[in-house]
């Protein structure tokens, strides 16, 4: 039997690459792919579902340990067909194109910071994989 979160971890060309997929939560066809990409430490996490948590908890879909980031720190989702990160009450919050925020739109070309990492925002049109 297969685990009900999926997480895929490989190494391209010193890249590494993270892919969050569950197939039981497929994104819908009219949505995007999140990337978040980290090129200070060259990598790279896709999600591929519609509802991603992020923090330092083992139940967490991208578990993070990083300095400072809360076990339950914030969600990912998509939703009104758009990707928006929600904070889960974490002390330390996050910050989109320098500003805190209690719950935001991601678009292409932002900024997302949470402890002392800074994240690219990026997606790709699930549309455009099928």
């Amino acid at each position: 039997m297969l685990p009900k979160k999926r997480t895929f971890t490989e190494d391209i060309d010193t890249w590494q690459v993270v892919i969050i997929s569950d197939p039981k939560q497929p994104l819908p066809r009219d949505a995007q792919i999140l990337r978040l990409i980290d090129p200070a430490r060259r990598v790279e996490y896709i999600l591929g579902q519609p509802q991603v948590t992020l923090g330092q908890s083992p139940c967490c879909d991208l578990r993070l340990e990083w300095e400072r980031l809360g076990e339950l720190h914030c969600r990912l989702e998509w939703k009104q067909g758009c990707w928006w990160v929600i904070d889960l009450e974490s002390a330390d919050g996050f910050f989109v194109n320098g500003t805190r925020y209690r719950e935001s739109e991601l678009l292409p070309g932002d900024t997302l910071t949470m402890s002392d990492r800074t994240l690219d925002v990026d997606q790709i049109a699930v549309a455009e994989l099928v």
